[in-house]
């Protein structure tokens, strides 16, 4: 739970820069800073940084992208609400608390992730003045953020896990107190570690601040799709009247389906669905597909997943699944999705509509601009040129050379550019193609 609860205001991470709060002068970070944030990353994510010049330069860039976003975040007062002083707090503790953990462990005196801290230590600390209502503070910013950006708020808490939760919560400041009294803080890797944090913190503040600013507008939405035909659904209904003409000039259904058809379940066999009774397929399919008589094909069916042509093959009356006796029919179909893309991580999901493929590269691009004009307003530099050590690899780890590129995979988290917006679209629920969500 205590991984939970940072989370909503932290996530660690191994990016920082040289300015205090408040502080006017540019934010440096020198190769050195680079090979120390490099350092404390991951095996896997050094030996990617160790063999590509090309990885540490791109590394780079995210890196000053997330330092330009929090210094102009700074510079617009986020820091100054209530709410991002306790992430900024919190964001400090943490990093001290665990720290502490991990000098003591080096030390041989390992902490008992049991009980780090004692009951009578707990109960100490909330009888202080204020501690209480720090912690109805922080309990109140996760509830209404919830655990993560862009997540929805956690469900109701009930008493048992509030009481652990507020164990664990001051668990963190007390941690952080034996450090400081042990002098974790002023090492200089440590004290890059918080200002991560921070950094973090104001990222996502300022990310609620700017959102209305990337998000695209109908009108700038109906200009990307008429610069790019291929988003237009008439181009996919087209293609699906020739080939409903092909087949009702005879040509085998089934073949035309292995060619054509988008739907990744049924192409294979020929665009065969199997049997299917009433409530099994989106209204506009299934209302279809009970009118046609066997061996009858349809006109083009239009659906959220694109364009249908429906042959049905076989009709009986059998048992539901309920027990009672239902009609159902036995049908294949083609499938020409109405110009959008389906979704690689889930192929069974309706492809993205056209607006929205739309949308998401109108937003892309505003992102992308948004993200070039704060880098040229903040005084930022990131050296490009540091060294990576290549580390031991752990026994059955990725050998270097075979790491994946590109996609950020075991960079430490926060070392890429945050994302100024927040409106991140829900992932569709499975659906196969062609039927109810």
């Amino acid at each position: 739970m205590i991984a939970v609860a940072v989370a909503v205001m932290v996530s660690l991470g191994l990016i920082a820069w040289q300015a205090r709060a408040g502080r006017a002068e540019s934010v440096n970070l020198t190769a050195e800073d680079m090979a120390l944030i490099a350092e404390t990353g991951p095996p896997q994510f050094r030996a990617q940084l160790a063999n590509s010049e090309e990885q540490r330069k791109e590394f780079a860039k995210n890196l000053r992208q997330t330092l330009a976003v929090a210094e102009e975040a700074r510079a617009a007062g986020v820091g100054n609400s209530p709410e991002v002083k306790r992430q900024m707090e919190i964001a400090r503790s943490f990093v001290i608390a665990q720290n502490y953990i991990l000098k003591k462990k080096t030390e041989g005196k390992p902490i008992s992730m049991e009980q780090p801290v004692t009951k009578e230590e707990t109960d100490a600390f909330f009888k202080e003045p204020g501690q209480e209502k720090k912690f109805e503070d922080f309990l109140a910013d996760v509830q209404k953020r919830g655990a993560v950006a862009g997540a929805p708020p956690p469900p109701e808490i009930t008493p048992e896990q509030r009481e652990e939760f507020k164990q664990q919560w001051a668990t963190i400041f007390l941690l952080e107190r034996k450090g400081v009294a042990e002098g974790i803080g002023k090492d200089r890797k440590i004290q890059l570690q918080i200002e991560l944090q921070q950094a973090r913190a104001l990222n996502q503040a300022y990310a609620e601040k700017i959102n209305d600013k990337i998000k695209a507008t109908d009108k700038e939405i109906d200009d990307y799709v008429a610069k790019h035909p291929e988003l237009d659904p008439k181009e996919a209904r087209g293609k699906a009247e020739e080939i409903l003409k092909r087949v009702r000039g005879g040509e085998d259904f089934a073949v035309l389906a292995k060619e054509f058809s988008k739907d990744p379940v049924s192409a294979e066999k020929g665009g065969d669905l199997g049997w299917f009774g009433r409530g099994r397929m989106v209204k506009e399919f299934e209302d279809t597909a009970f009118t046609l008589q066997n061996g009858q094909t349809s006109d083009l069916v239009e659906t959220k997943f694109g364009f249908h042509i429906i042959k049905v093959n076989e009709r009986r009356t059998e048992n539901g699944p309920d027990g009672k006796p239902e009609e159902q029919v036995r049908a294949s179909h083609i499938l020409i999705p109405a110009g959008g893309e389906s979704n690689p991580a889930n192929p069974f999901a309706p492809p993205t509509s056209p607006r929205e493929q739309a949308r998401t590269e109108v937003e892309k691009e505003k992102e992308k601009k948004f993200l070039d004009d704060v880098m040229k307003r903040t005084r930022v530099t990131v050296a490009e040129n540091f060294k990576v050590a290549l580390p031991e690899m752990p026994a059955g780890a990725m050998p270097p050379g075979m790491m994946p590129s590109g996609d950020g995979q075991g960079a430490p988290e926060g070392s890429g550019a945050a994302p100024p917006r927040g409106n991140v679209r829900p992932t569709q629920a499975p659906a196969p193609q062609g039927k109810k969500n």
